[in-house]
C-alpha cells in the first residue's frame, strides 16, 4: 500500500491484519509532493510498478513518474510525454503486461496546448521494461469514433477511470468518468 500527502510518500509493506499494522514501512523521499499513486504491473515480472502523477507549474497536464523493479531494486523513470492525474492499470491490449489509462479532463489552454476539449485519456502500453517513453499512446476522446457525445469545454472527461474485463473477453475494459458533462451542458442551455 502507497500513503501519499502533501508534503510525503510512505509505502506500507504487507502482510496486513485485521488488528494489526503492515509489517514494514518507508518513506519514499525523492518524489516530493504528489495526492494520487496508481499500482500494477506494467512489465509483467509479478512485481507492481508504482505510476505517481504530480502538478506541474505551466504544464496543467502534470508529470508522470514511475518506480520500476529492477534486478537491483526499484528504478525510478518518467513519461516524457505523459499526461494525466488519474488512472489505473490493466491489460488492455491483451498481451500479458499491464498498461496504464491516464486520464486528463484539462482543456487546452495556454499553459497546456495541447489535449483536447473536455478532455482526454492515453494509454501507454506496458511491456518486458515497462512502457516505453517514446511510444505514441492511444489517445481516446468524446470525439473519437465509437465515443458518445463530443467534447465541450469542462466535461472532465478521464477525471476519474477504472479498468477491468468486464464483458469476459480476454481484454480489460477502461470505464471513464467525465463528472461535468452534464453540468457543461445544462449550463450552456441556461445561457
Amino acid at each position: 500500500m502507497t500513503l501519499t500527502g502533501q508534503n510525503h510518500t510512505r509505502l506500507y509493506l504487507g502482510p496486513f491484519t485485521r488488528t494489526g499494522g503492515p509489517l514494514s514501512h518507508y518513506g519514499v523521499g525523492e518524489l516530493g509532493t504528489t495526492f494520487e499513486v496508481i499500482a500494477g504491473d506494467l512489465s509483467g515480472d509479478g512485481a507492481a510498478e508504482r505510476v505517481y502523477p504530480f502538478s506541474v507549474d505551466g504544464d496543467s497536464g502534470g508529470q508522470i513518474l514511475y518506480y520500476r523493479h529492477t534486478a537491483t531494486g526499484y528504478k525510478l523513470s518518467e513519461l516524457v510525454n505523459a499526461d494525466g492525474f488519474a488512472g489505473s492499470v490493466a491489460d488492455i491490449n491483451g498481451d500479458g503486461y499491464g498498461d496504464l489509462a491516464l486520464g486528463d479532463p484539462s482543456d487546452p489552454n495556454t499553459d497546456k496546448p495541447g489535449g483536447h476539449k473536455g478532455g482526454q485519456i492515453t494509454v501507454w502500453y506496458g511491456g518486458p521494461n515497462g512502457p516505453a517513453p517514446t511510444q505514441q499512446p492511444t489517445v481516446v476522446h468524446q470525439d473519437s469514433t465509437g465515443v458518445p457525445g463530443s467534447g465541450e469545454t469542462d466535461d472532465a472527461f478521464g477525471s476519474a477511470l477504472s479498468a477491468g474485463d468486464i464483458n469476459g473477453d480476454g481484454f480489460a475494459d477502461v470505464v471513464v468518468g467525465a463528472w461535468a458533462r452534464t453540468s457543461a451542458r445544462r449550463r450552456k442551455r441556461a445561457r
